[in-house]
């Protein structure tokens, strides 16, 4: 990578933070962009309660109109107190401009009373900047009422991927425990900085990632591999295959042949998305929900189905009709899952022997 490259690949996390959106499965993203036109909508109703003595019908009207312009609001909650400042001015400006050219035209702003609309004027932009600065407040108490952080592990102890550990590190509102790196070199071959390594500690190896995605309960693996490196990366996502943790590369330069993929920020750090799991945020939600109603009734339909088979299978062998068998599921937590027994009964050990074509142990 050459020193133009090295400068670019340094500047864009600091041009990308003041626009980073904190992603799809952190609450304060859904007050972030709420919060401006919510402060909009309160404060009309707050000065027609004021001046008025109630919140008549074109208010309520106008209050629609506002939060239609204003939603999504904008994301500041990590930018610099100069640029919310004058960003939230000038958005509220358009926004103004625009309801004022609008009323002026039709003559709809004859159904306002003058007090209300000048006093909205300038009350709406500061009722947001209190509002921003009051969710900037609240933003770690709010958190912790989505449990504990996903734990992360980055692949390749490089520029890159130095630079995306700090950024989430130093992150203010980051849902991401960083676990550390896994790098096919020793520390003392890594040319990286050595608080760095002391605060992020090698794990180990590559061809280790599974076993510590699966030991210490990795929810994200972000991949900070050169691309020329194209059979190792294959190799490491065939390894993860039968993980359930979300990978996503970190790149080095514009990649535009990956399909499906898509980029997102992490910390104001961009990343391609390879292998992204559903089981997150309001996605998240509603594939549970989706599990437990769907799995209820075809369970039900299908129980006449299930008590023939388990009759089946005690008739054709000695032993319970169904058996355990320990499987690994979301986060790499160890689930236990039941079947239907298709084998004689073997009892659990160190050594299991899979099963072959016209197996003994196979029942009818």
């Amino acid at each position: 990578m050459d020193k133009t490259h090295d400068g670019l690949a340094a500047s864009a996390p600091k041009k990308a933070a003041a626009e980073a959106s904190l992603g799809r499965d952190n609450l304060l993203s859904i007050f972030e962009s709420s919060v401006g036109p919510g402060a909009f909508v309160f404060s009309l109703w707050a000065l027609a309660f004021y001046f008025e003595g109630e919140v008549n019908a074109q208010y309520l009207i106008l209050s629609v109109i506002v939060f239609a312009l204003a939603y999504p609001g904008l994301l500041k909650l990590q930018a610099p107190v100069s640029t919310v400042l004058v960003d939230v001015w000038l958005n509220w400006a358009w926004i103004a401009g625009m309801l004022l050219t609008t009323g002026w035209v039709t003559g709809y702003i004859r159904e306002f009373s003058p007090r209300t609309v000048l006093a909205w004027l300038w009350v709406a932009p500061l009722t947001e900047l209190g509002a921003y600065f009051a969710l900037r407040s609240a933003g770690p108490s709010l958190l912790t009422l989505q449990g504990p952080k996903r734990r992360a592990i980055i692949v390749g102890m490089n520029k890159q991927g130095m630079a995306l550990a700090e950024q989430i590190s130093t992150a203010p509102y980051s849902r991401i425990e960083l676990a550390g790196f896994v790098d096919s070199r020793s520390n003392d071959r890594l040319d990286s900085r050595s608080d760095l390594i002391t605060a992020q500690p090698l794990l180990g190896a590559p061809e280790q990632l599974p076993a510590l995605v699966r030991d210490r309960h990795i929810q994200l693996i972000y991949l900070s591999l050169p691309m020329a490196s194209q059979p190792r990366i294959l190799q490491i996502l065939d390894e993860l295959k039968d993980t359930t943790a979300s990978i996503y590369f970190v790149p080095d330069m514009f990649v535009t042949d990956l399909i499906q993929g898509h980029t997102s920020m992490v910390c104001a750090t961009p990343v391609i998305s390879v292998c992204e799991t559903p089981f997150k945020g309001s996605e998240g939600a509603a594939k549970r929900a989706s599990d437990i109603v769907l799995s209820l009734l075809i369970l039900i339909m299908i129980s006449p189905l299930l008590l023939i088979i388990a009759v089946a299978v005690k008739l054709g062998s000695p032993g319970n009709a169904i058996f355990k068998q320990r499987r690994y599921g979301l986060d790499g937590e160890e689930i236990v899952v039941y079947k239907f027994r298709s084998m004689t009964v073997t009892e659990d050990g160190g050594s299991i022997k899979q099963a072959t074509r016209n197996d003994s142990r196979i029942t009818p």
